[in-house]
């Protein structure tokens, strides 16, 4: 196989892993029966990733030592292993829990996707690969309208977790109002991104509609995540733009089809979008709701949330926080966060009020599930990311025209912030670990033919 063949194929996988995660959360959008589906799929390109990884390895196409994060991924994949052999219930740690199929085949295959993003080698296919998620986020926010409008049942028309009724929020094909929220996070950076600086005008115009799209849904959501996400995308993207500015001393042509006029732009939507939605129904975040209504009323993993409970963050964190302390080396296993908040023995989940299974916290959930060692792997790992992204940003900063560069930066920067009060889901985490996988590739720092 030539290199050009081997380039091809990379590429065509990698659009593919793009679209599966999609598809997933479609079918089970429209059938509960085919929940499963989405983490079959998942598998299934995590599997091909590894197998095609190591077809670069034998070709010696990439060079493993050359690499430190390999090194980190496969640390986390051990611990996570580790973890599901000890966990609370092997079946749950390594399969995942009914509706969420978080466990250790979706761990490695997180792992697979990331070692395929890091065989991309041009910044064409790069842009390539946006194309599609973006393409896939656009039919997920349209999708979200209708669910916003009830003409598609999600699960989230009312919120019985908090007594409310006909709220009708947004999911996309994400699974959770939340989980959309961080996915159309993850994508205003990418979208703002190629909205400025992309030399092809038609390119510009869909990525600047999909930007104001993304806005629209986020007060779909209800939720604080896209909120606090996708001005934080738009603020990296702008303080690039006044950097790039001051160092290069240029003027870029008319001001309303410069980054400045579209970021302006973006800002009035912004503004409009958000003065509208207060003026139609009022602005309220329901993310408690949004948690127990997914986790009890439509998967029925967790216990069902008491009205005396009033703080969300408060009761989920410092709840986690006490499991980390109890198993700090192995962790509860992967998807095995409910089982230690349980005082009965037969398990009985669904009544045992206020459990959870996601602290919507996910630095604290990789510790409290997989240990902390896990946790700091993860951390060693998005710290050598930065560092790579970074000295990009200085090649972007001098006038160069690779603006993948700061799209990746931006919207791996604006998730990382909401998962803070956000969790991983196996219909949006693939997008993450795929771009951030190509933060990593060694072949987009060399230069390009």
């Amino acid at each position: 196989m030539s290199p050009v063949t081997l380039r091809k194929l990379i590429r065509r996988f990698l659009i593919i892993c793009a679209v599966l995660p999609f598809i997933g959360g479609a079918l089970w959008l429209v059938s509960d029966k085919n929940a499963y589906i989405g983490a079959g799929l998942l598998s299934f390109s995590g599997f091909v990733s590894i197998l095609l990884f190591l077809v670069c390895l034998l070709k010696r196409d990439v060079l493993f030592t050359k690499n430190i994060s390999y090194f980190i991924v496969l640390g986390i994949a051990a611990m996570a292993a580790v973890s599901a052999v000890l966990a609370y219930n092997t079946d749950v740690s390594i399969f995942g829990n009914q509706g969420r199929y978080e466990g250790l085949l979706a761990i490695l295959s997180y792992a697979g996707l990331f070692f395929a993003g890091t065989l991309i080698a041009d910044k064409s296919d790069v842009v390539k690969v946006f194309d599609v998620i973006i393409g896939v986020g656009i039919i997920q926010s349209i999708i979200a309208v209708f669910e916003r409008l009830s003409l598609i049942k999600t699960g989230f028309e009312d919120l019985s977790a908090i007594a409310l009724e006909k709220v009708f929020l947004g999911t996309g094909t994400s699974g959770s109002p939340i989980f959309f929220g961080s996915f159309i996070t993850l994508l205003t950076g990418i979208a703002l991104a190629g909205a400025c600086y992309d030399k092809n005008v038609k390119r510009r115009i869909v990525y600047g509609c999909a930007a104001v799209l993304f806005i629209v849904d986020a007060y779909f959501t209800d939720s604080i995540v896209p909120l606090i996400g996708i001005p934080c995308a738009f603020l990296i993207i702008l303080i690039f733009e006044i950097i790039k500015k001051r160092k290069s001393g240029k003027k870029s042509g008319k001001f309303i089809t410069s980054p400045s006029g579209v970021l302006l732009l973006f800002i009035i939507a912004f503004a409009v979008i958000k003065i509208s939605s207060l003026a139609i129904e009022g602005l309220s975040v329901y993310d408690k709701g949004i948690a127990w209504q997914d986790s009890f009323y439509k998967n029925f993993i967790s216990g069902q949330l008491s009205y005396k409970l009033e703080g969300f963050y408060s009761h989920t964190w410092k709840e986690t926080l006490g499991i980390i302390k109890a198993h700090p080396l192995e962790g509860t296993g992967p998807d095995c966060l409910v089982y230690p908040q349980l005082k009965e023995v037969p398990y009985n989940i669904p009544g045992s009020v206020n459990t959870f299974d996601k602290p919507y916290n996910d630095y604290l959930y990789t510790a409290a599930t997989r240990g902390v060692a896990s946790l700091l792997l993860y951390l060693a790992l998005l710290f050598f990311a930065f560092k790579r992204m970074s000295k990009g940003i200085s090649a972007f900063v001098k006038e160069k025209d690779d603006w993948y560069r700061i799209a990746l930066f931006s919207g791996i920067a604006a998730y990382l912030v909401i998962m803070f009060f956000s969790a991983s889901s196996i219909y949006v985490a693939p997008y993450f670990w795929l771009l951030l996988g190509f933060a990593f590739s060694k072949k987009l720092d060399a230069p390009q033919k």
